[in-house]
């Protein structure tokens, strides 16, 4: 006797998804894993002059310079702490073109 083969809409053929979660200021967030580049260790920045509090600055990763980002500051109002543990994720961003 064989088993049914599952339709398209049956739960068994859905994709799962993965993620990385975090949070900030108390809140939970989530990447979706493929638009993860790579996670790096928190090191030098180059700070950018008028820019909006939550721009860290820039780093220079195998030679594309990449802003940083602190999302306490841009999703809780307060900037995060940066501790030995602070990394930074570098995520494909939509464009918007």
């Amino acid at each position: 006797m064989q088993a049914p083969k599952p339709s398209a809409g049956d739960s068994a053929v859905r994709t799962s998804r993965q993620y990385l979660t975090f949070t900030v200021a108390g809140e939970t967030y989530a990447f979706g894993i493929a638009r993860i580049r790579e996670i790096i260790e928190y090191g030098r920045l180059t700070p950018i002059p008028m820019m909006p509090a939550f721009v860290r600055g820039v780093i220079n990763l195998r030679g594309r310079v990449l802003p940083v980002i602190d999302l306490a500051a841009r999703f809780g109002g307060r900037p995060g702490e940066t501790t030995r543990r602070s990394c930074i994720v570098v995520v494909e961003a939509d464009t918007g073109s």
